[in-house]
């Protein structure tokens, strides 16, 4: 009678523990993997506010991997309610028995078995798939989600920060991507002076003060907002650029080719600093390096994407970024500039 007590109290304990798994694994957070490895990806909804740089650090993911997943480029806005897809890679994914967070679910297709999801999933351990969805043996159903591993949110890939506006648009596709480029209208490089204030400042008036006269001050006016954006006390990097040393490398076979164009600016966070210049172009592929002269003076920029039929781009056949067009010394809104690269 007794034995028969203990193997009731055991069965039960044995029963409530499963269900308590069952429970915990139901109210955890959780998010289904799309595609297979190595392409897996999550779907991700916009939420109010987000930008691609914080969508990425919350996947640790770089902001340009998921414009390239995404085909976006330049001039491509995210807005609310959109759903993007975030690729994932191993670092994306915790699989040393994680105890709580965000899980990464797996749907059981036919002819799958625990040890095929193990091998598929970076070869978690099979012991710890059974332990993260409450398994006493191996057996698993079509249809069944299971979990692989949880959310990595420890972010070790540094992303740049570029805040994407909360608007509508279309995405182009096959836009390769490389620093995060904020796009503007075609700008005009004023000659810079120790004088000049920034773009931004607001306008100065004087204030009069009770009981006194107002002092006869003259008003000072920001510059004309037709400039390209320099930040505040940096100059133009001086030199060829950063990709100068790649010009020209394996290119055997390639025959050297240049074309003459109208050419304007958009605004990126690169190359003031550093020299990594860059350039929107159709006549060579994404990545390609490329010299562009005008005015006795030349620089080496990494072409990111060719020049969409967009409306802003009328009468211009390539852009730079604007280091690389302060660099140069643009003096017009549209400037006749010479490309050489090989064909």
């Amino acid at each position: 009678m007794f034995r028969n007590n203990s193997r009731t109290r055991f069965a039960v304990f044995v029963t409530l523990l499963s269900f308590s798994c069952l429970v915990a694994q139901a109210q955890q957070a959780k998010i289904k993997l799309m595609g297979a490895m190595p392409n897996v990806y999550v779907v991700h909804t916009v939420s109010p506010g987000e930008t691609l740089s914080a969508i990425g650090k919350m996947y640790n993911q770089t902001v340009g991997n998921i414009m390239r997943f995404n085909s976006m480029n330049a001039q491509s806005q995210l807005s609310i309610g959109e759903a993007i897809n975030v690729p994932l890679a191993a670092i994306s994914f915790l699989q040393t028995a994680p105890t709580s967070g965000t899980a990464l679910v797996h749907t059981v297709k036919p002819g799958e078995s625990l040890y095929r999801i193990s091998v598929t999933y970076n070869k978690v351990p099979v012991a710890a798939l059974q332990q993260w969805n409450a398994l006493t043996g191996n057996n698993i159903s079509v249809g069944q989600d299971v979990i692989v591993g949880y959310l990595n949110t420890v972010v070790k890939n540094a992303t740049a920060t570029t805040t994407v506006p909360n608007t509508p648009t279309t995405k182009p596709a096959d836009a390769p991507v490389e620093p995060v480029v904020k796009p503007t209208a075609p700008v005009v490089v004023p000659p810079v002076t120790t004088t000049t204030k920034p773009v931004d400042e607001p306008v100065k008036t004087t204030v009069p003060v009770a009981d006194k006269k107002p002092e006869s001050k003259p008003t000072v006016v920001p510059p004309p907002v037709n400039v390209v954006d320099i930040p505040a006390e940096t100059k133009p990097y001086s030199g060829a650029g950063f990709f100068a040393n790649q010009f020209g490398k394996d290119v055997a076979g390639r025959d050297a080719t240049n074309v003459t164009g109208s050419c304007g600016s958009f605004k990126s966070v690169s190359g003031w600093n550093d020299g990594k210049f860059y350039a929107l172009m159709n006549e060579t592929p994404p990545g390609s390096i490329v010299k562009i002269s005008y005015n006795g003076k030349f620089v080496f920029a990494k072409v990111l994407w060719n020049m969409k039929d967009m409306k802003e781009n009328d009468g211009l056949q390539f852009r730079v970024s604007n280091a690389a067009a302060a660099a140069l010394g643009f003096t017009a809104e549209k400037n006749t500039v010479t490309i050489q690269y090989f064909d």
